[in-house]
């Protein structure tokens, strides 16, 4: 029977994943989730995890230390790639990348399930991407978010919704895992090199930095995303900008 959402965990982590696969299924969304945890490796378990996967259309992988040792659980992300299914790494709590997770699973999107924006965002993207095996669930309960969204670094969607053009620059300027303030003040950063030539730009570099700097701090606190160096670019592109700003006030 096909389900939208396989969820991959390990079975340490069964108190905090079990209660979001319970919020996911009232939102209308039907989830298949080993609830035993008989890792027998015989084939027939193998193969219910294989067939399930499969029936599938989107794999959430709650990401824990737990779930980054635990063998079956990285089978089963493995297999979803090679599959091309779409993969949301979901965290769940503040434990650390391994490198070896890092090299192999890195260009997948990090979502993180308690915050409240990052939450809304992928319950409106599983919306958007299970519509066709599913009812959409009431949209009343999913939160809202502003319109500046972070495009996920997924395999492509299939349905016919376009990109905004923008968006798809910015997807290739910027790391998949980039934090959202570090690519606001890269861009913010970009925009301030041409106070050079336009002195109307360099209003763009105090709030540059103030993104950097806000970039900064929340690379520090979650280890699982990118983007210091726009971050670092932003920070002194948007302090030169400032100097540019304040000196022609006296030009």
């Amino acid at each position: 029977m096909p389900h939208d959402i396989f969820i991959s965990y390990s079975r340490r982590d069964l108190a905090a994943v079990k209660p979001i696969k319970e919020e996911l299924e009232n939102l209308g969304f039907s989830c298949w989730m080993d609830l035993e945890g008989i890792e027998s490796g015989s084939a027939e378990f193998t193969r219910s995890i294989t067939n399930a996967i499969n029936e599938s259309k989107v794999l959430l992988f709650f990401l824990s230390e737990h779930s980054q040792a635990s063998e079956w659980s990285m089978n089963e992300l493995r297999f979803a790639k090679t599959k091309a299914k779409r993969v949301v790494l979901v965290r769940i709590n503040n434990d650390a990348l391994t490198d070896s997770f890092s090299f192999t699973f890195g260009g997948y999107d990090i979502v993180d399930w308690r915050i409240g924006e990052q939450k809304g965002k992928l319950l409106r993207d599983l919306t958007k991407w299970l519509r066709p095996l599913s009812d959409p669930p009431p949209t009343s309960h999913i939160p809202s978010q502003p319109s500046m969204s972070m495009p996920m670094a997924s395999p492509p969607d299939d349905g016919n919704a376009e990109v905004p053009p923008i968006e798809i620059v910015l997807a290739k300027i910027f790391p998949p895992n980039c934090s959202r303030n570090a690519r606001t003040a890269g861009v913010l950063g970009i925009v301030s090199l041409f106070s050079v030539f336009f002195r109307l730009f360099a209003l763009a570099g105090p709030f540059a930095a103030f993104f950097a700097i806000k970039a900064l701090r929340e690379l520090e606190r979650d280890s699982g995303k990118s983007g210091k160096g726009w971050a670092l670019f932003g920070f002194i592109v948007g302090i030169f900008a400032s100097l540019v700003a304040y000196i022609s006030c006296f030009i």
